[in-house]
């Protein structure tokens, strides 16, 4: 066992480096004094930068057959940098990964689909994660919902909650004066899953009786051109503002131009977007699905509506809407609730805790 005392800990990654998810956790993590080995079989790169501090080993075979094909190159540059961990994040594909290379002690963190209804999509898949998460010494959700999930593996280890939280420093309310427009929005990719028609549906119930009210939905994904013709059908495109998938460290400038946060998913493992929304200052309506329910106060920093029901969301939607007192209030108390829960600081500190303990 090398000395821990002496030098920092060294841990492998493996995770898509185009996903924000693994950026903002190596970057975080880098940044605490932690040596960082990034192992990808991701060639594209996400719109927000790695740090330099990190090493990046980029594997030869790409998807969907590398998770399998680069056995030999993952045994190989794991024994040559020789980590103290090796944390894979995903169940499925990079935690299959993980336990072909064969390495203890090591980590797999289950972040949403990769556990969420698993079962349901087919018995190999299911098996194929059992065993990923057999495999590994410590297991990681950031909700309990997803806790609850990884229980339905009958795994050996318990799994451990650790948040994926909101630099509050960053993801704050603006200074600047009062909107002139009520703006409600979303930050999500346009996908089935995200129920992005739910909410141009919910906004059509209800924007023709306002003059002043937009919707602003921010994001890439296959089914945008579909989204678009679905305002024009509902005759509000000129209502509807599409803005293309933006760097993370821009979030927090689109956020503070709305005045509602809108999260309609049919399948979420937790909501990241809601709680830095909340960050925010914003009020919240989000769907009864998921991890979701987990990243409000019903009632208090925004609403629960019935997935898949645009009429349950524009009731919502529409009580902010008239009572701009409650938005206030409700943003504030959201903030409150994320600074209380939701410190990105106290996510990373946890991490870097679960390392030094499996070490």
């Amino acid at each position: 066992m090398k000395d821990m005392k002496k030098r920092p800990i060294h841990v492998a990654i493996l995770a898509a480096r185009n996903s924000i998810h693994t950026v903002r956790w190596i970057n975080a993590l880098v940044n605490e004094g932690v040596e960082i080995d990034l192992i990808t079989l991701h060639k594209q790169t996400s719109t927000d930068p790695i740090d330099n501090k990190i090493k990046l080993h980029l594997l030869p075979f790409s998807l969907p057959f590398g998770y399998l094909l680069n056995k030999n190159h993952i045994k190989k540059i794991i024994s040559e940098i020789r980590p103290d961990v090796v944390h894979a994040i995903y169940a499925g594909g990079y935690g299959t990964l993980l336990r072909i290379a064969n390495f203890h002690p090591s980590i797999i963190s289950a972040i949403g689909s990769d556990v969420d209804d698993t079962k349901l999509q087919s018995k190999w898949r299911f098996n194929l994660v059992q065993s990923n998460l057999n495999f590994s010494d410590q297991i990681t959700v950031n909700s309990n919902y997803l806790g609850a999930q990884v229980k339905k593996f009958k795994i050996n280890s318990i799994s451990k909650i650790i948040p994926f939280g909101v630099d509050t420093d960053t993801f704050k309310p603006s200074d600047k004066t009062l909107k002139q427009k009520i703006n409600i929005g979303t930050v999500k990719t346009l996908e089935y899953g995200y129920g992005i028609d739910i909410l141009i549906k919910a906004f059509a119930l209800i924007c023709k009786k306002y003059t002043s009210i937009n919707l602003i939905i921010v994001g890439q994904g296959s089914l945008k051109s579909e989204l678009v013709n679905l305002t024009r059908e509902l005759k509000i495109d000129n209502m509807v503002m599409f803005i293309d998938q933006i760097q993370y460290s821009k979030v927090p400038t689109i956020l503070n131009k709305l005045s509602i946060f809108a999260c309609l998913s049919r399948k979420e493992g937790f909501g990241v977007s809601v709680i830095e929304a909340s960050a925010c200052g914003l009020p919240v309506v989000v769907s009864d699905v998921g991890g979701l329910p987990e990243t409000l106060i019903d009632g208090k920093t925004g609403f629960i509506v019935k997935k898949d029901d645009p009429v349950s969301a524009a009731k919502a939607i529409e009580k902010l809407i008239n009572d701009p007192k409650m938005r206030k209030k409700m943003g504030q108390a959201g903030r409150k609730f994320v600074i209380d829960n939701y410190n990105w600081n106290d996510s990373v500190h946890k991490m870097i805790n679960l390392y030094t303990e499996i070490v």
